[in-house]
C-alpha cells in the first residue's frame, strides 16, 4: 500500500506531536498549555504528514520567516522543523516524498530558501541542504577570565522578569536582524517557547533539582536596551561548583557584549560559565588575557536550501562587483537547477538564467553553504565539492561572497 504525503488536518495536531516526538524519542506533555503552545507555533498548511493508512507514520513542518542576507535585506525563508520518520517506517523513501512536497510548497510560496537545524548531519546534503553557518558552544572557569583590556560600561545590567523579557528581549533581536547574515525573525509563540518555557530546558548532567529557576539580564545603555541574557544554574561535574549555563546571549553593541559577560563571569560562588551558542568570529577569545582558557566546541548550526537561485543571488550584497556564471546541478530539485549568471556592482546585484558557459560547477549544498558567507568556494573546491571551469573564478567568488561577520542566529526551531 502506497504511503500518502499530505498536509495534516487541525483535528490531526494531536497525532502529529506525538509521531514527531516519538520519533525523537520523547513523549509530548499532557498539559493542555503544552498543546496549546504547540498549535500557536504550528502553521496547518505547512505541516506535512505521511501517512500509512491512518497512522502518521513521518512528519515535516515549517514556520514563515524572513532571513537576513548579506547586504542587510530581508528574505522570506521557510525555517523547516519536526522532520521525522517513525522507526517502524524507516528506509521506505518516506523522508525524500515528505522534502519533495515541503521544497515545492515553499517554491509555491516564494520563498527562496528553506532552513533547518540538522538532528543528524548526514541526512540534508542529500536533498541539497548545506551547512550555511557554524556556531561554537564555550565554557570558561571564572578564575581565568579576566579581561585583557577592560571595556568602560556607561550603561548597566539588570535582571528582569518574564513579563519584561517577554516585552523588551524582541525589540534587541530585531536589532541584531540587521548585524548577522543568517538572522531569522522570531515570532510571539516562540518567544513565549523560549522565555516561558525555559524552565523546561533539561541539561543532563547539568542541574540538579531545585536549580531551574531561569534568570534574565539586560543590558541598557540610557534606557536604551543593548543586548540580553538568560541562564540558569548549572553543576558540570563537582556539585561543590557551581555555574551558570547561558542558554541564549545576544548583544548588538560592544559595550553591552563586555558588560554582559562580565557580569556572568562575576557572578559570586560561580566558577564556571557556558553558553550554548556564540558567533565563530565572537571578539571574547580576543578580549581574554589568557584565551586559551576558554574551551570553545565548533559544531554546524542552520543548514541551508536555495529554491530559487535568481531571487536568492539577487537578493544579497556583494563584497565585490562583478559577473559569474554558475552552474548548480540540482537532481533533487531539478527545477531549481541550472546556469545563473551573477553580475553584482555597488547599487546591487541581479541573476537570471543563462545559455552561457559556466565559470563554477557545483551542487545545491555548495551554493546554500556559501551563500551567507560562511563556507568558501575555494575550500570546498579541494573537498572535490566544486569544480572551476575558467581561471580564476574561485578566488573571484571567494572575494564576492565575503561578509564582514560570520554568519550566526542563535533561533532554535
Amino acid at each position: 500500500m502506497p504511503f500518502e504525503i499530505r498536509l495534516r488536518t487541525e483535528e490531526e495536531v494531536e497525532p502529529y506531536r506525538l509521531a514527531a516526538d516519538t520519533a525523537f524519542g520523547e513523549m509530548p506533555s499532557s498539559n493542555p498549555a503544552s498543546l496549546q503552545g504547540y498549535k500557536d507555533r504550528h502553521e496547518t498548511d505547512r505541516d506535512f504528514a505521511a501517512f500509512d493508512g491512518n497512522l502518521i507514520v513521518g512528519t515535516a513542518g515549517a514556520y514563515s520567516t524572513r532571513m537576513t542576507v548579506p547586504g542587510g535585506a530581508t528574505i522570506p525563508t521557510a525555517a523547516v522543523t519536526d522532520v521525522t520518520v517513525q522507526p517502524t517506517h524507516r528506509r521506505r523513501g518516506i523522508g525524500a516524498m515528505m522534502m519533495r512536497e515541503q521544497l515545492q510548497q515553499v517554491r509555491e510560496r516564494g520563498e527562496p530558501a528553506a532552513a533547518l537545524w540538522a538532528s543528524e548531519s548526514i541526512i540534508y546534503g542529500r536533498w541539497g541542504y548545506g551547512p550555511a553557518m557554524q556556531h561554537h558552544a564555550v565554557s570558561i572557569d571564572t578564575r581565568h577570565s579576566r579581561f585583557d583590556n577592560q571595556r568602560e560600561a556607561s550603561g548597566n545590567v539588570r535582571f528582569v522578569d518574564v513579563e519584561q523579557a517577554l516585552e523588551i528581549f524582541p525589540t534587541v533581536w530585531d536589532r541584531a536582524m540587521s548585524t548577522w547574515p543568517g538572522f531569522m525573525t522570531r515570532k510571539a509563540a516562540l518567544w513565549e517557547r523560549e522565555i516561558r518555557g525555559i524552565d523546561q530546558m533539561k541539561r543532563p548532567g547539568m542541574s540538579r533539582p531545585g536549580d531551574d529557576t531561569p534568570f534574565f539580564i539586560l543590558y541598557e545603555e540610557d534606557g536604551s536596551p543593548g543586548g540580553y541574557a538568560f541562564y540558569r544554574t548549572a553543576y558540570p561535574s563537582d556539585p561543590e561548583r557551581r555555574g551558570i549555563a547561558i542558554k541564549e546571549f545576544v548583544a548588538v553593541t560592544e559595550a553591552a557584549h563586555a558588560a554582559l559577560w562580565r557580569f556572568c563571569f562575576d557572578i559570586d560562588l560561580v566558577w564556571q560559565v557556558s553558553c550554548q551558542s556564540v558567533p565563530v568570529d565572537d571578539q571574547l577569545w580576543w578580549m581574554l588575557a589568557d584565551p586559551r582558557r576558554l574551551n570553545r566546541t565548533p559544531n554546524d548550526a542552520i543548514w541551508l536550501r536555495i529554491v530559487d537561485p535568481p531571487a536568492a543571488l539577487s537578493a544579497r550584497r556583494y563584497a565585490l562587483p562583478g559577473k559569474l556564471v554558475i552552474e548548480i546541478v540540482d537532481q533533487f530539485c531539478p527545477w531549481a537547477g541550472g546556469r545563473f549568471e551573477l553580475d553584482s556592482d555597488e547599487d546591487g546585484a541581479v541573476c537570471r538564467p543563462t545559455s552561457q558557459q559556466p565559470d563554477l560547477a557545483m551542487g545545491p549544498a555548495e551554493i546554500a553553504a556559501a551563500y551567507l558567507g560562511g563556507a568558501r568556494f575555494t575550500t570546498m573546491a579541494r573537498a572535490a565539492r566544486i569544480e572551476e571551469r575558467s581561471e580564476g573564478a574561485l578566488k573571484k567568488a571567494d572575494i564576492m561572497f565575503s561578509t564582514q561577520k560570520a554568519p550566526w542566529c542563535p533561533l532554535e526551531f
